[in-house]
Order: C-alpha cells, then structure tokens, then sequence
C-alpha cells in the first residue's frame, strides 16, 4: 500500500473512530431519556389499583372527581383551585306521544380556594319547531372538606336562573301547547352532591335536589340522581349505569312522577376531554319514551393539566 493510499485509510479510519464513539454517546443520551420519561410516568400518583393513572387534584381528589360533574345527569365535588371547565350537556326527550323536546345546556365553572366553585350556565330548550333561550343561571359550589376526609365527600350547590324566554323543554308534565307558550319564571335550586369510591375501579356519584319557581304559574322538583361506573380502560373508557328521579308539582295542584334508567358509558380521548352518552329508558307514565343524554366537557388548569408526577397540593 502506497504512503498516499494509507494516509486516506487512516483518514477513514478517524472518522470512523469519532464516528462510533459519537453514535454510542447518542444511544446512551437516548436510553437515558427513556429511562428518565419512564421514571417519571411512574412517579404519578396512582390509586390503590396501582394501575389507573390519577393525577390528585387541588383538594386530594382523584381524577374521575376532579371534573364538576360525573355524568350529564350527575354533579360532583368541586373543581381545583384555579381550574376552568367548559361542558355541553343534551338531553333529549323522545316521549311515547307528541313531539320530542330538547334542552341545551352550555356550561363554564371556575374553582376557587377553599373548596369553592362558581359557574355560569345557559340553557337553550327546542321542541318541534319552536327554539329558545330560556334561561341564564349562576351558581356557587362549596365542599365541607378535602377528599376522603368525610364519608361520601359532601357539596353542596346553589344556583338562581333567570327566565329570559319561553318555557319548552323541561315543562314535560304539561300539555304540548301551553309547554312552547308559558314564559320560563326565575327559580332557585339546591343540590347535595356526594360520590365515593367504595372498591378499586367503582365509582359512585349521587345528587339529592330541589328546584323552586318564584315567578308565574309557580312548579316546584324535588328528586335524586345516581351514577355507578366501572373503570374498564384506566383513564380512558368507564361502562355503568345512570338513573333519575323527579317528582313535580305545578300550579294546578298536579303532581308527576318521572324515573329513567338506563346504561352510560364515558371516554376520555384526550387528558382534557371528557364524553359522556346515556340513553335512559322511562320506568312511568309521566317519564320519556326515552331520555338521551350527551355531555362534553374540557378542563384546563387543574390537576390534570400538571405535567405527569407534578400532583397539585391538597389543600386543606
């Protein structure tokens, strides 16, 4: 071999040599910032499954309540400090004579400290051909205390709407004429929100509420809600079950007696997003053929939009 061919070898040869020093040093940076990601995913709060990805919120609430509400029937707990959600909830009315009714409900809440909440609603009702905005209401949240430091969880809500339309969707135990007619009253509700975890992966829910007329032919509601939901993806896919009871009574002295019940099921596409689809059956005369419900909601700024094995702190 010529002096020139081996002065171009060794020249090969040195690229080489950095050359695979360099590639091994980028494998071992890569390994590393696996390992590092891997540790870190570990490092989320889980629950005593040891396999649902929690994220805590603001109060030590798991992740199934750091939402306010549990299901598009359901309400739940209070959201962190700080937090906003935005929520769209259906429900759709499919009743065994006459025309289908529907009611809107868009929804924006903002956690405070102190296991406060408030939130500003707007309800949109439609029945056949006739659509409107019916009410706006305000509300104010408040849990007794920090996750799992009282039984059940205890909230409680309440809300005052103010009628800016005609009634149409939620006057269900009236006749269909004077339902699109009658102009929606101011009204007042309450609600106790309870939910717990009872066993790993079952989550239950309930509300306990009262609504109040204060204007016109004056109707008051008084009922209960009730969700159970089984976790059969972590942090992706719940199946359970959905009920609702309403007892009614309007100006004429007329009472009704609405039950639905039915399956629900809820995914989560993204770590903000949240749908929720429950089609509930009538169980009484004065119920729906079949009640729909649809909710979507996003959260932002709360637990969950912490980067993974950054738990919010509970306060206290």
């Amino acid at each position: 071999m010529t002096r020139k061919a081996m002065a171009k070898y060794n020249s090969r040869a040195d690229g080489r040599n950095f050359t695979l020093p360099l590639l091994a040093g980028l494998a071992v940076l890569s390994i590393c910032s696996i390992a590092r990601a891997q540790d870190t995913e570990s490092s989320v709060h889980v629950s005593a499954t040891a396999d649902e990805f929690e994220e805590l919120g603001g109060y030590g609430q798991p992740q199934w309540a750091e939402r306010s509400r549990a299901s598009a029937t359901t309400r739940l707990y209070v959201l962190s400090p700080y937090e906003f959600y935005a929520g769209i909830v259906s429900e759709s009315d499919f009743p065994r004579h006459g025309k289908s009714n529907h009611d809107l409900t868009q929804e924006i809440e903002l956690g405070l400290p102190h296991r406060f909440e408030l939130g500003i609603e707007n309800d949109l009702g439609i029945s056949g051909r006739h659509a409107e905005e019916t009410n706006i209401g305000v509300a104010a949240r408040y849990a007794f205390g920090a996750w799992e430091k009282i039984p059940l969880n205890p909230a409680i809500s309440a809300e005052y709407n103010f009628g800016i339309g005609k009634r149409i969707a939620r006057d269900r135990f009236v006749s269909g004429k004077d339902r699109a007619r009658r102009d929606e009253p101011d009204s007042y509700e309450l609600r106790l929100l309870l939910g717990q975890e009872f066993i790993p992966r079952v989550q239950w829910a309930s509300n306990l509420f009262f609504r109040q007329d204060l204007g016109g032919p004056r109707e008051r509601d008084a009922g209960f809600t009730q969700d159970v939901y089984y976790v059969v993806i972590p942090d992706k896919v719940q199946l359970g079950a959905s009920m609702r009871y309403t007892h009614r009574e309007n100006h004429a002295s007329a009472s009704g007696n609405e039950f639905i019940i039915g399956p629900s099921v809820t995914w989560k596409p993204n770590r903000h997003t949240v749908v929720d689809l429950a089609p509930l059956l009538g169980c009484t005369h004065d119920s729906p053929h079949v009640a729909a419900f649809l909710s979507i909601s996003y959260e932002f700024g709360g637990g969950e939009s912490q980067p993974p094995g950054r738990s919010a702190s509970a306060n206290r």
